[in-house]
């Protein structure tokens, strides 16, 4: 999928440049998207953001950017190792 790039708008007031290149960094343009977030995970990270003092869309967005740039915690093997190690725990709990 291609996203297109914005162009640097040429608005300015007088001789001042009133939009900066930094201002069309990636990170700063947004896009505007759909998407169907199931009731309970919504309540969840809107109780999540209130916790933290931030709006839940902008929670949202840090969690995204977290797991895309894989600083989200830990890595695929951790989370699989800490499951294996529930899994195996509460067999022998139960087993016993």
């Amino acid at each position: 999928m291609s996203i297109k790039k914005t162009e640097k708008a040429d608005i300015k007031y007088g001789k001042k440049d009133l939009l900066s290149d930094s201002d069309f960094e990636s990170h700063k343009i947004g896009h505007r998207i759909s998407i169907v977030i199931p009731e309970d995970v919504l309540l969840s990270l809107r109780d999540l953001a209130h916790k933290a003092g931030t709006k839940y869309q902008t929670l949202i967005n840090k969690v995204l950017r977290d797991l895309v740039s894989g600083t989200s915690g830990s890595s695929m093997e951790e989370r699989l190792s800490k499951l294996e190690k529930a899994v195996f725990t509460k067999g022998k709990r139960s087993a016993g």
